[in-house]
């Protein structure tokens, strides 16, 4: 269990969110507190000037930048640091990675599933089926194909060693 921050000691819980996701073939969970506390004086005391905050993303050479605030005595510019960049990038080449094993396996299914496809029962040859013939492909699909596949014990011995493998 990983807490993100601990509740403040002077706090009532308001309400409370349990949720539930499925990633691959395990459950993650998540639970989000509302808490009420009492008003904290404020450490900055009012000026008086008005300002105004433009919501935009655009790409710096600072890094990225999400926000403008314009106020009578200039205009500040907040960004988010480049290794929050780095992180971004590193998840969308990951999410690239997978996106070309997918369309690999889709390919070998494609060209390999007019013989085996005989040998699978509907249960799981209909969703292989439609899986290969799909435009896009997405991971949880395969993976519900594959737990199935594990559990059936009709499949004959000689698809069942390419099941080992896997």
């Amino acid at each position: 269990m990983r807490y993100n921050r601990p509740l403040p000691p002077d706090c009532r819980v308001q309400r409370v969110a349990v949720a539930r996701r499925r990633i691959a073939t395990r459950w993650h969970y998540s639970v989000g507190f509302v808490c009420r506390v009492a008003a904290q004086p404020s450490s900055r005391a009012p000026t008086g000037e008005v300002c105004g905050i433009n919501l935009g993303f655009r790409v710096t050479p600072t890094g990225l930048r999400v926000a403008t605030i314009a106020t009578e005595s200039g205009t500040e510019f907040c960004h988010l640091p480049k290794k929050m960049d780095a992180r971004d990038e590193r998840c969308r080449s990951t999410s690239a990675a997978t996106d070309l094993a997918l369309q690999q396996l889709q390919v070998l299914l494609r060209a390999q599933l007019t013989e085996l496809s005989v040998h699978f029962p509907e249960d799981i040859r209909i969703p292989l089926e439609s899986f290969s013939r799909a435009r896009t492909c997405h991971a949880t699909q395969l993976t519900s194909i594959i737990v199935d596949w594990r559990k059936c014990p009709e499949i004959p011995p000689h698809v069942r060693l390419a099941r080992s493998v896997t």
